[in-house]
This record gives structure tokens, C-alpha cells and sequence, in this order.
């Protein structure tokens, strides 16, 4: 049987509809209110047109068929003949009158209807999903109209207060879509929905696996929806659409559909309520069918430049009126934005889309959602503050080439601050010093702090670590053993995209620390790992993917190259600064005594190994100095002791086109090789 969208409930009974509200009101589907003269409804006041009385064209052949009639009926084979049709009309009617008996039970179906276990049925109706072009093609309230910040006195002064002005005279425009659109709409399938079980085991996905980091729906809204005019079609498949990319095992097709249907109802203009429209840029920014490198209107950066245009055409940036509606939903958007932005321009090494100086609102607090104890609460809010600090350090780097000490300083200093305010149970460890509990969204919440510190001491040269890179060090072995504890429990297939380049920083210390004899084994189990991880990864995200294949073909390189190739003196001063390394201790110590110890052990680690590299260096010059003198070794000191010969280093064979082929993904790689992260180590590599 081919099945309709009009509800979900074939046996819910409804009430009859109201007949006395003007063809305005009842043509956009709102409430039809009138006015104290009642010469005009209040909506048709409000946006200036005649109000004009609606006359019904035809009634209904009975109350019972008003009542009782599902919306997807069943073939009648054998209809009534016509000369009872009065008769069994009069028979319904005094059925459904009270007090003349016991009510007549709904139609039956010749087919079984199994029942349907574990679902809740208002959860399972938050959908627009109207069965007629009528109900389609008239959208519901307009809430885009007038409903613009635009602030001119910074340039024009303060003499012209009413020069930002709505126009209440201006005609409302039909909003009511075209008959190309409704047809383009059904072609892309945007108004098929999953079935109820699949359809609320998506939207639970969402909300167990996503909606700490995109809390940008009222879920009692969202998931208590029992009419369809209270729910919003574009943000049901928009939902849909991120439920099913944590299902990927079940909803593989699923996605693609989705994410069309959701592009086609956010291009078609038929959502009209902003709010609805900016969560949905949102969430589809899960969906990223193709690589960073590639050019293309898929991408999250893409989806969220658009969202952020808007939003800022709404002022969600500013300090909003008191007398604003949704200001929790409101800000728990803008700053779902923010963050993305921060991360989607320091992966890329591209400029951040939102200035900081901009957002003049308030910054985000656990009272901006509707039950504030909420541990989620909790955790996005201080995600919201990790990622900004993130942000900023790789903004420095991307405009500067590389941060001075000064502002190494001062992101430490805002880093350690950070971790000090960071509540007890959001943390790796308690107070007694012992590991907590599990948690994937607090391990998620710890990747991006421990990203920050890995960028912030991170080595100059994938050759060379001296002790001022212990910190970094330090942080990729923490990271990599949180990903490690994620690809465990089977749970790498529900990070974001974002999480590929944090396994690509993760790598990169680690890959310096394979050069170092002490640190070699550590740093090869370790890059194991997360190679595995980004395996895994890369099934769903084609970034990881491409990571995978740049970290194998790096540590080929690094491979192939001899060591003593690598002149110490790239590296920089051996000794961290002072402060910085005060600071470091500060940073790790919220990871434990076993943490700030190992730290501890890498400086004196990478400090012995940069003296005996220089030493070596040393030596390897004199030894030159004396072949071009003519003096014999022997006879010749460094230092005061004799110059031993040095070994003659044997680089393994590698065929040179299976290295060209393990370089190709780096050559190829645009944003890879000219990012911060990656051209300083591309000379060293020597590809």
C-alpha cells in the first residue's frame, strides 16, 4: 500500500477544525484571533491586509467521517449502495451524538497492524509531514519578516534614531511556494519519512550522541510535538540526518537522501521560521561527503558560513533585547557556530568567518538551557571556551608563521586558568589523584584541550624535539591513550569530522618521537594506534582517510632518512623558557601525578638527546676539518677528548617509486602542505 505523510497515528481521532478563521489566517495555517473591534483579525492587522471571511466551499458527509477518517484508508472494494447512503448517514449521526449508546469503533482494516514496541507516539509525530499540496505549498507563520538587527548609527550617528525602520505598511508577500518548487521538493522526496521506529531510534542517536555538541533544538519542543503545525519538517530531516550517521551500519543510504531532502528544503525557502533554518545549518554540518581539499557546497565550513550570515542578519551576535524570545535557544546556536568556526579554520589553517571582537553578547552559560543541572550543559559550555582558546593560538600561528613567546605565554596563562575552572566531574582525574569513570563525551571534551597543548609546545621540525617540546610530547601520548580508550568501546564511528585532524596533531609528536632511541617504542605503539583509529575513522569521513595515508607516508619518509642528515642547530634553544615550562607543569597536572612525571622524564629525555646530537655534530664537523687539514683523527679533539670515527650511517633501501607513491597524498594534499602545520616539515622531509 502506498503510504501518505499526512500524520503518523492512523487511529488518532481529531477535532473538528475551526471554520471561523479568514482566508489569510486559515490560507498560512495560525491561529485567527480578532481584534477588540472585530472588524480585522490581529494577524491581518498586523501585517496590513484586508481580512476577509473564509466560506467553507463544501461540508463534511457526516460527523462521524469528520472524526473517525484515517488518513490512510484502505480501497472500499465494496461501497454502499447509493439508495442507503442517507440512511447510514442519519444511523452515523445519531451514533455520534452523547448519550445514544456506546460509540461506534473506527473502520477496520482487511490488513494486520502489528503494534509497535518502545515507541513514543509524541516523539514519533515531531514532524511536518501534511498529506496535501494544499498544506505544503502554504508555509506556516512568516517569522523572517521584520525580523532583521541592523544597526547604522556607528556610521551615520545618533541624530537619525528611526533611520532602522520596518515597513508594517508594505503588502505581505504570498510565500506560498510555487508549483516548480513543490515539484523540485517532491522529486528530492523532502517530505518521506523513515519509518516511526527507525524514524525515533534516529532522533534518540541524535540526542544520546549529539546534542552535547549541537544543543540547538528545545528537545520537550522538539520530541513533545503531538499536532504538526508545532514541528518543523526541515529540522525533523535535518535530525533524521545526524541520527543516521551514527547509525552507519543500518542508514547508509539513508544519509545521502537525507542530506538531500534537508538541502532541498533549506534552498527552497520553505521553512520561514529563522531559528528552525540556523539549526538546521547546523546539524547538517555532520554530513561532509568529501575531503577538505576538495572544493565544494557540502562541506561544514560552507554550511556554516551561510548559517552565520544569517544569524548575524538576526544579531545573535550582540546583546539581545529583553523582550526577545528563545534567548537560551538563541545563544546555544551562535555559539554552536562560534565553535565550529574555530575549528573548521584551525584544521584548515583558514581565516575564522566570526571575529571575536564581534560577539558583544553573552557568553554561554548552563542557564541558556531548559534544565541547567544537565550534565551536557555543563560540558558544552566549557567546550564552547576550550575551542576558542584553540582558535585564537591557531590564528596567531596562521598570521604570524609562528607565536612569539609572548603569546605563548598568554594562551598558557588562559589555558591554565581554563583547566582550573574546569568543574571536578568534567575531569580525566579526581582530587585523590585516581582515573574516573569512563565517559565518551567527557573524553571527547579533554581532545581539544589537549590539542591546544600539543600546538602550544609543538616542535619546529618533525626531525628534531628538543625539552621545549616535552609538552607537546607529553599531550600526544594523553591523546592518543583517550583514543585508544574510544576505538576499545567501538564508539570512533560517532566523532565529528573535526576529530581527523586532531588524530593528524596527535601524530606529529609522536613521529619526532620516534627519532629519539628512548622514546622510539613508546611513540611506534602509539602511531599504531592511531593509525587504527583513523582507519576507522576514514569509513565515515573521507578527511580521515586522507590523514591515514599523509601519516603513513611521513613516517615512511622519516623512515628512509638517515638521522645524523639533520643539523641540530633547526631546532632552536634546547631549554624551554622559564615560564613556559612552569606553565606546562601547571597544564598537565590536571592529568595526574603519572602525567606530570612522564613530563618530566621527556625533558630530560630531550635535552640529553639534543646535547648528544650537538655533540655528535661536533664531532662530525672536526672529523671533516681534519680530513681537509690532513691531521689524523687520532691527533685531532673536540672539547679536549679525541674525535672517534664516526659511523657511516646505511639508509635502508626504499625503491624510489614506492616513495614517490607514498608522497603522492601529500603532494597532492593543497591545504595539507601549505597549512601551518605542515610547511615547516616539508623541507626537512626533503619530498
Amino acid at each position: 500500500m502506498q503510504s501518505t505523510f499526512r500524520a503518523y497515528d492512523p487511529t488518532t481521532i481529531y477535532s473538528k477544525s475551526n471554520a471561523t478563521a479568514c482566508e489569510q489566517c486559515y490560507s498560512r495555517k495560525v491561529k485567527c484571533e480578532l481584534r477588540d473591534d472585530k472588524s480585522t483579525c490581529r494577524q491581518c492587522a498586523d501585517h496590513g491586509v484586508v481580512c476577509k471571511p473564509r466560506t467553507r466551499k463544501r461540508k463534511a458527509s457526516s460527523l462521524d467521517e469528520q472524526h473517525t477518517t484515517p488518513f490512510n484508508p484502505p480501497s472500499n472494494s465494496n461501497p454502499e449502495p447509493s439508495d442507503a447512503s442517507s440512511t447510514t448517514s442519519k444511523r452515523r449521526s445519531s451514533v455520534a451524538k452523547p448519550g445514544n449508546g456506546p460509540k461506534r469503533p473506527a473502520q477496520r482494516s482487511n490488513s494486520v497492524s502489528v503494534p509497535e514496541l518502545f515507541v513514543n507516539r509524541d516523539s514519533g509525530r515531531a514532524g511536518y509531514s501534511p498529506q496535501s499540496s494544499e498544506l505544503t505549498e502554504s508555509p506556516s507563520q512568516d517569522r523572517f519578516r521584520n525580523a532583521s538587527f541592523i544597526s547604522r548609527s556607528a556610521i551615520l550617528g545618533d541624530d537619525f534614531q528611526d533611520i532602522d525602520h520596518a515597513h508594517p505598511e508594505r503588502a505581505v508577500p504570498d510565500e506560498k511556494l510555487s508549483s516548480v518548487d513543490m515539484k523540485t521538493l517532491k522529486l528530492h522526496g523532502a517530505f518521506e519519512l523513515p519509518d516511526l521506529p527507525l524514524r525515533q531510534s534516529l532522533v534518540e542517536a541524535y540526542v544520546e550522541r549529539c546534542y552535547t555538541w549541537m544543543p540547538v533544538i528545545d528537545l520537550a519542543t522538539f520530541t513533545g510535538a503531538t499536532q504538526a503545525a508545532d514541528s518543523s519538517l526541515l529540522l525533523l530531516q535535518a535530525v533524521i540526518l545526524v541520527g543516521a550517521l551514527m547509525r552507519p551500519d543500518e542508514t547508509e543510504k539513508l544519509q545521502a537522501d537525507n542530506q538531500k531532502r534537508t538541502k532541498a528544503l533549506i534552498l527552497s525557502g520553505y521553512e520561514r521560521h529563522p531559528l528552525n533554518v540556523l539549526a538546521a545549518l547546523c546539524l547538517v554540518q555532520w554530513y561532509t561527503p568529501t575531503a577538505p581539499k576538495d572544493v565544494s557546497t557540502d562541506v561544514p565550513r560552507f554550511w556554516n558560513t551561510y548559517a552565520v550570515g544569517l544569524a548575524q542578519q538576526m544579531g545573535l551576535q550582540r546583546q539581545p533585547a529583553s523582550q526577545v524570545v528563545n534567548l537560551g535557544l538563541r545563544n546555544r546556536i551562535w555559539w554552536t557556530m562560534v565553535a565550529r568556526d574555530n575549528l573548521t579554520a584551525s584544521a584548515h589553517g583558514r581565516p575564522r568567518i566570526i571575529q571575536p571582537e564581534d560577539c558583544t553578547g553573552p557568553l554561554p552559560s548552563v542557564m541558556d538551557f531548559p534544565s541547567p543541572p544537565d550534565l551536557r550543559a555543563e560540558i558544552f559550555v566549557n567546550y564552547i571556551g576550550v575551542t576558542r582558546i584553540l582558535g585564537d593560538l591557531c590564528q596567531c600561528i596562521t598570521r604570524k608563521g609562528e607565536a612569539s613567546l609572548t603569546d605563548k605565554q598568554d594562551i598558557a596563562l588562559r589555558l591554565s586558568l581554563y583547566l582550573q575552572n574546569l568543574p571536578e566531574h568534567l575531569r580525566l582525574y579526581g582530587p585523590s589523584g585516581l582515573a574516573q569513570s569512563y565517559s565518551l563525551d567527557i573524553a571527547q571534551l579533554h581532545i581539544p584541550i589537549l590539542m591546544t597543548i600539543t600546538i602550544l609546545f609543538r616542535p619546529r621540525t618533525v626531525y628534531q624535539l628538543t625539552a621545549a617540546n616535552a609538552g607537546s610530547a607529553t599531550a600526544a601520548f594523553l591523546s592518543y591513550r583517550i583514543f585508544q580508550a574510544i576505538q576499545f568501546r567501538e564508539q570512533t564511528r560517532y566523532l565529528s569530522s573535526a576529530f581527523a585532524w586532531h588524530l593528524l596533531v596527535t601524530a606529529i609528536p609522536l613521529l619526532s618521537c620516534t627519532k629519539v632511541p628512548t622514546l622510539g617504542n613508546e611513540a611506534n605503539e602509539a602511531l599504531d594506534a592511531v593509525e587504527s583509529v583513523l582507519e576507522t575513522l576514514g569509513r565515515v569521513r573521507p578527511a580521515a582517510a586522507n590523514n591515514l595515508r599523509s601519516v603513513k607516508a611521513i613516517r615512511k619518509a622519516m623512515t628512509a632518512k638517515p638521522t645524523s642528515a639533520t643539523n641540530p642547530s633547526n631546532a632552536g634553544n634546547s631549554d624551554p623558557d622559564a615560564t613556559l615550562l612552569q606553565l606546562g607543569y601547571q597544564l598537565l597536572q590536571t592529568y595526574g601525578l603519572e602525567s606530570v612525571q612522564q613530563y618530566e622524564q621527556i625533558t630530560d629525555i630531550l635535552r640529553e638527546h639534543h646535547q648528544g646530537q650537538a655533540e655528535r655534530s661536533a664531532q662530525a664537523a672536526a672529523h671533516t676539518l681534519s680530513r681537509l687539514s690532513g691531521r689524523p683523527d687520532a691527533n685531532f679533539t673536540v672539547n679536549g677528548r679525541l674525535t672517534p670515527e664516526p659511523e657511516t650511517y646505511q639508509p635502508p633501501a626504499v625503491a624510489e617509486q614506492d616513495m614517490q607513491n607514498a608522497f603522492t597524498a601529500i603532494f597532492e594534499d593543497d591545504t595539507l602542505s601549505t597549512s601551518w602545520m605542515m610547511r615547516d616539515w616539508l623541507d626537512e622531509l626533503q619530498l
